[in-house]
């Protein structure tokens, strides 16, 4: 399992877990207004692309 957590470059810099599930999550990219993330995951036996909502 691998999950994917965000780190900011100010402020607190405590780090945010954004996506936890039981499958491996990796190379996440966000989209500039910072709303939807773009990742690759197994959970369908394979990796590939998945995207949701990051907020």
């Amino acid at each position: 399992m691998s999950d994917i957590w965000v780190l900011s470059l100010e402020g607190d810099r405590e780090p945010e877990l954004k996506l936890r599930t039981e499958f491996k999550e990796h190379f996440a990219a966000f989209s500039p207004d910072g709303l939807w993330m773009a990742y690759m995951s197994s959970k369908e036996g394979k990796s590939q692309v998945y995207v949701g909502l990051a907020v």
